[in-house]
C-alpha cells in the first residue's frame, strides 16, 4: 500500500492505482517490478509553484503525479528559465540520479496544488539489487523521457509559429505523448504566456493564434487552463493524420 508522508492523510485505492499502476510507464513493466514499486511509495502533496527539486540538488529517487501537474524548467543564460513542458497524472520522472548517480539536470515545480508519489533513492536500488533485469524497467522510462525530450525539440524547429503552438497544445493533452498519457486528460493547467513560452512565442503571438483556434471551435480557453476540444482537427492543421 502507498505510504504517505507527515500528517497528510491517505489517498483512496481507487485515485491511486488506476493512475500510477495502469496508466503511463508503470503499466509496461512486468507485475512483479510494478507491485515492488507500488509497494514504497510515499504520497506528497505541494502547493501551486513549490519545488519538487532543483536543478543542482542532490541525487534522489523515483516521483510519479498522482493529482495536479508538474512544469520542467531549464536554467539558461537568460534571466528567466526556459519552461520546457507541463506534465500530468501517470506521468514518471527523475531517472537520472538513478542511473548517472549525478544531481538533478533541471527544475521540476508543482504546477498547480498537486499529490506526487516519491520512490526514494535506497528503495530504487533496492528493488534492483534483489533483481539486476529489472534495469530493463529503468532503461525503458528513460528512452521514455528521452523520446519525449526529442519530440520537444522538433516541435521547436517548427518554423510557422501556429504550428507550434499546436504541436506544443497536442503533447500536453495527450495527443502527442505515446504511452505516457491518455488521450485529452482534460484542461491543461497553464497561463497563455507559459504556452508562449513553451513554444518560444510572445505571450501577444501567442494569445492572437489560441484566439483564432477558439474561434474554429478547437479549443476553449479559461481562467489559467487550456482545453483541447478537436484534437484531430488540430492534428490535421498540423498536417498530421
Amino acid at each position: 500500500m502507498l505510504r504517505m508522508s507527515g500528517c497528510e492523510r491517505p489517498w483512496p485505492t481507487k485515485v491511486q492505482f488506476p493512475t500510477l499502476r495502469d496508466q503511463g510507464w508503470l503499466a509496461l513493466t512486468s507485475a512483479d517490478f510494478r507491485q515492488a514499486v507500488l509497494e514504497r511509495l510515499t504520497l506528497r502533496k505541494f502547493a501551486a509553484g513549490e519545488a519538487v527539486y532543483r536543478m543542482g540538488d542532490e541525487e534522489g529517487g523515483l516521483w510519479a503525479i498522482v493529482e495536479g501537474g508538474v512544469q520542467f524548467e531549464i536554467p539558461g543564460p537568460q534571466l528567466a528559465p526556459g519552461l520546457a513542458y507541463v506534465a500530468i497524472p501517470g506521468f514518471w520522472f527523475g531517472e537520472t540520479p538513478l542511473i548517472r548517480k549525478t544531481v538533478r539536470p533541471l527544475d521540476a515545480i508543482a504546477s498547480q496544488p498537486s499529490v506526487f508519489a516519491a520512490m526514494s533513492l535506497a528503495d530504487c536500488r533496492s528493488v534492483l539489487d534483489e533483481d539486476p533485469s529489472r534495469w530493463q524497467w529503468i532503461a525503458l522510462l528513460a528512452n521514455l523521457n528521452s523520446d519525449l525530450a526529442l519530440g520537444l525539440t522538433a516541435d521547436l524547429l517548427l518554423q510557422d509559429p501556429q504550428q507550434r503552438i499546436i504541436a506544443a497544445l497536442l503533447r500536453l493533452a495527450g495527443w502527442r505523448t505515446g504511452k505516457h498519457f491518455v488521450a485529452n486528460p482534460g484542461p491543461i493547467h497553464l497561463t497563455q504566456q507559459q504556452l508562449g513560452r513553451i513554444a518560444n512565442l510572445s505571450r501577444t503571438a501567442a494569445s492572437g493564434i489560441l484566439r483564432d483556434l477558439e474561434r474554429r471551435g478547437l479549443i476553449v480557453m479559461g481562467y489559467r487552463s487550456l482545453e483541447v476540444l478537436d484534437g484531430d482537427g488540430l492534428r490535421a492543421l498540423l498536417g498530421e493524420h
